[in-house]
Order: structure tokens, then C-alpha cells, then sequence
């Protein structure tokens, strides 16, 4: 399971496996940011906070990652956020890795960014 993998399936599950998935996702450094924060996350302990925040306003919600691009320590990554297993919204998510495949920043956007 890749970084991302590891960090989307964090959203939605309980405590301890949130806890550990959003831990393990990321390396020694932190960096996340997306519309729904007020000002970027950069500690662990803060991401596991954030992502908690998702079950509690979403119960049955998960996150999956549905497909990703990756080249030279980056990738997009296209998400569906999920109630009860049918999805509600897409976003795209930047994200930049350590040399063991860790995430050490991660930028989303709602939407899949297709032209109006």
C-alpha cells in the first residue's frame, strides 16, 4: 500500500488505526493543506486531529484513492470521499514523498478540476 493509500484509509476508521495510518503515511516532515483548513497542518498530531474531524462530521465516511500519477518523488492523486460506500465527491491531491515513499507534503482541491 503506498503512502497515500495508507494516509485516505485513515479517514473514517477508527482511533487507533486513524492514529497509526496518518503516522506511518507521512515522514519527518509534514505539510498538509486543503480548503476545508484553516491554515496548513504540519505535525503529525495535528493531520490525526484534522482527519478525525472528517468521522465525526461524516459517520460512514471513508476516503479511497481511486487512481495516481506519480514521477520523481510527486504525485496527483485522485480521491472519492465515501458515505456508506457511495461516493459524494472527488478531489485532487499534490503530494510530494522522502526517498522511502513517505509523504512529506500533501495540497488538495475539491472537484476534479474539469473545465465549466
Amino acid at each position: 500500500m503506498s503512502a497515500l493509500e495508507t494516509f485516505f484509509s485513515a479517514w473514517g476508521a477508527d482511533d487507533a488505526t486513524r492514529s497509526a495510518a496518518v503516522a506511518d503515511a507521512f515522514g519527518a516532515s509534514v505539510y498538509y493543506a486543503d480548503p476545508q483548513c484553516p491554515a496548513p497542518v504540519t505535525d503529525v498530531a495535528g493531520l490525526d486531529q484534522m482527519v478525525s474531524m472528517f468521522g465525526q462530521h461524516m459517520p460512514g465516511g471513508s476516503a479511497e484513492v481511486v487512481k495516481v500519477d506519480a514521477h520523481n518523488g510527486h504525485a496527483r492523486a485522485t480521491v472519492a470521499f465515501k458515505k456508506d460506500g457511495n461516493a459524494m465527491m472527488h478531489g485532487h491531491y499534490f503530494a510530494d514523498m522522502d526517498a522511502d515513499g513517505k509523504l512529506t507534503r500533501l495540497i488538495g482541491f475539491p472537484g476534479l478540476g474539469t473545465p465549466e
